[in-house]
């Protein structure tokens, strides 16, 4: 994805500059009153047959994403392998959540529980 970024002639910023804007931009709309809580989730898109418009671990915008984005929760897509793993949650300030997305509506089949309780230990484990 971000060799499709580089070789477009038309952007004028690295992705890093344009993913630091769009948090400048986000912020700006999301100032409130202190006692109100806000969430957010930054979809990759996802249609029929797990189709997208973006892929990759959160682990590139992590660090940025978690401790300039002004905003109190993060949902979280963890339900295929295209997130890679919950390392980037180390980057979570303690002051903010996040809910983790591991069941997913992409496809018919169940997820196996027993996995889905493990990975959300693993994340858990990140966190204390």
């Amino acid at each position: 994805m971000l060799a499709g970024w580089k070789e477009d002639k038309e952007n004028f910023q690295t992705a890093e500059q344009q993913f630091d804007a769009y948090v400048r931009f986000y912020n700006a709309y999301f100032e409130r009153p202190a006692d109100m809580r806000l969430g957010i989730h930054l979809c990759r898109g996802n249609y029929i047959d797990s189709r997208h418009f973006s892929e990759g671990a959160y682990d590139k915008i992590a660090r940025s994403k978690f401790t300039n984005l002004n905003v109190n929760t993060f949902f979280l897509e963890y339900d295929t392998p295209r997130p890679g793993g919950f390392e980037p949650l180390k980057f979570l300030p303690k002051d903010k959540n996040c809910v983790l997305g591991v069941v997913t509506s992409k496809f018919p089949q169940l997820e196996d529980q027993r996995e889905m309780v493990k990975g959300v230990y693993r994340a858990a484990d990140l966190r204390c």
